[in-house]
């Protein structure tokens, strides 16, 4: 409990205060009526801002659920990831082009195999921003061993798509395109 000269000693000094708080308070009313259309001005670009950005975060969250629910219905009818047959015709061209042996067609053979792979990772719900981020998902929850080999795969076949000067050799493709394979297989539930 407050001692009562404690109490009457706090009460002297509040009254003291007194004035000067309730000026403080008297002006900043005033400053607030004063400036009230620019304050109106602040709040509705604030609230402008943050409700574009709910929207764009919504957006985002629908596109991602609409995917996956399409990918559970195709699925369902037999059009979804697991129809390896979808994807033999563009592997047999790979393994053309890697019989060949042709720089360019190697480059291409490597590319083609990274947006198969890419492709199954999205039809297989493996969603994220980026492909390393799919490929991290994709590891953890098929426990895939490879993963290190994979992103590796995944930077340099990233690099080869996007700059014409660097190039593939065949031994490069072959161990770019069989790191590839292991992943396809194991999302498509195939013996290698």
């Amino acid at each position: 409990m407050i001692e009562p000269d404690l109490l009457s000693l706090f009460i002297a000094q509040f009254q003291e205060w007194w004035p000067s708080i309730e000026g403080f308070f008297e002006g900043a009313y005033w400053w607030v009526v004063n400036n009230l259309s620019f304050i109106k001005m602040i709040s509705f670009f604030i609230s402008g801002v943050v409700l574009l950005g709910v929207i764009i975060y919504f957006k985002k969250v629908v596109d991602e659920v609409k995917k996956y629910r399409n990918l559970k219905i195709r699925d369902f009818l037999g059009l979804g990831s697991k129809n390896p047959v979808k994807y033999l015709k563009r592997w047999n061209k790979i393994e053309q082009s890697l019989e060949s042996g042709e720089k360019g067609r190697l480059r291409e053979a490597v590319i083609e195999a990274r947006h198969i792979f890419d492709n199954l990772l999205d039809e297989s719900g493996y969603l994220g921003e980026s492909i390393e981020i799919k490929i991290k998902r994709f590891a953890k929850a098929e426990d895939f061993e490879e993963i290190d080999d994979l992103l590796k795969a995944e930077s340099f076949s990233s690099n080869l798509e996007n700059s014409l000067e660097q190039g593939v050799d065949n031994k490069k493709a072959r161990e770019l395109i069989s790191v590839y394979r292991k992943a396809i297989n194991e999302i498509l539930e195939v013996e290698d």
